[in-house]
């Protein structure tokens, strides 16, 4: 028969392992106070009820106990752990209902903050200066003040931070040099290179292209999947719903790569040229 392990204490704390602080939150234990989680629970209760006029949509239903059950598990373990003066059963238990509910609708009231306030991943950062259609450009500079070219990357990258977007670099194995992002749908990524002419000229290229997070992307394309399963089963109220939520789903990511299209415009355009240079 195994043994159960122990850790000796010593007495009165003259061993080094005291354990007076609590342990880390494992990942499922702090599952049911991320705020999304609502969103996906309001999402997968929106699909049971769609099952109603479409049959398929209804295994969203076991997902949605599932995913409901560690919220009602952790406000009964609140409202049953917390401690009160009053010793009377029904005032107890009417006490430990209202806090069972109030960590019930903890995350709910953070998730409005979120969605209200624009906290990560919700926040659009940067300041708007233009916004550009979300497809990939190029473009040129001809300079004759030449500068090594990590410093040409060194003056995009400082114009972005200082109008408060936010910035990453390309690694060595990076087919970029910089991705800026202004939200949490989408960005865009800037490569840039330096062509050497003599007598210290200089043709400064630069090529930029969109990306969205693939998480939403795929998620996009699942709903237009289900749209396009519902439309053929002749779904259309079930069409039209998730069709809506796709369609929401791919502004909000086109409009995060439009800003930072923008945002990187408008870089580039600051750089200081030489008065007889020209950009395109």
């Amino acid at each position: 028969m195994r043994r159960a392990s122990r850790v000796y204490h010593g007495v009165w704390g003259t061993a080094p392992f005291q354990s007076l602080e609590e342990r880390r939150p494992t990942f499922l234990s702090s599952l049911p106070l991320v705020p999304e989680l609502w969103l996906l629970v309001v999402a997968l209760a929106a699909a049971s009820v769609l099952g109603i006029v479409w049959t398929p949509l209804l295994f969203a239903f076991p997902l949605f106990c599932l995913a409901v059950t560690p919220l009602f598990v952790e406000a009964v373990r609140g409202g049953r752990g917390a401690s009160f003066p009053s010793r009377h059963r029904a005032s107890l238990i009417r006490l430990r209902v209202i806090t069972g509910m109030l960590h019930l609708v903890q995350p709910v009231a953070r998730l409005r903050g979120r969605l209200r306030v624009g906290l990560t991943p919700w926040r659009r950062r940067g300041e708007v200066a233009s916004l550009r259609l979300p497809i990939g450009w190029s473009g040129a500079l001809w300079s004759e003040c030449p500068r090594p070219p990590h410093r040409w990357v060194e003056q995009i990258e400082s114009f972005l931070v200082t109008h408060g977007n936010v910035v990453g670099r390309g690694g060595a194995y990076d087919a970029w040099d910089l991705k800026v992002r202004n939200g949490g749908f989408g960005s865009h990524r800037l490569l840039v290179a330096v062509e050497e002419h003599g007598g210290g000229r200089q043709l400064v290229r630069f090529r930029a292209r969109p990306g969205v997070s693939r998480p939403w992307a795929f998620l996009a394309l699942g709903f237009v999947s289900l749209t396009a399963w519902a439309a053929f089963d002749q779904a259309w109220l079930g069409a039209a719903v998730i069709g809506s939520a796709a369609l929401l789903l791919s502004i909000r990511m086109l409009g995060d790569c439009a800003l930072a299209s923008g945002a990187l415009w408008a870089a580039v355009r600051a750089l200081p040229a030489d008065p007889e240079g020209s950009s395109g």
